[in-house]
């Protein structure tokens, strides 16, 4: 055996398959509560583009009226 060789007792394996699996475990739950808060995040960026949409929506129709209200304007004080 060279000196970088180290031998394990079953005992030690044991141990350390231990601390994997509850790491593992520890993983694993993390996860789940992370999926869970994507798709919370996923149904609030929808419900954000549906709003963002109708304000688009809302600019688009309401601009030509904005301007000619603004032209009306500028012509009555000489712009």
């Amino acid at each position: 055996m060279s000196h970088d060789e180290k031998y394990y007792t079953s005992t030690e394996v044991g141990t350390i398959l231990e601390s994997l699996r509850s790491d593992i475990s520890i993983i694993a739950e993390s996860v789940i509560t992370l999926r869970g808060d994507v798709d919370i995040l996923k149904t609030d960026v929808k419900d954000i583009k549906v709003r963002l949409t109708t304000v688009e929506d809302t600019i688009r129709i309401s601009l030509p009226d904005i301007y000619s209200r603004v032209k009306r304007l500028e012509v009555k004080v000489g712009i």
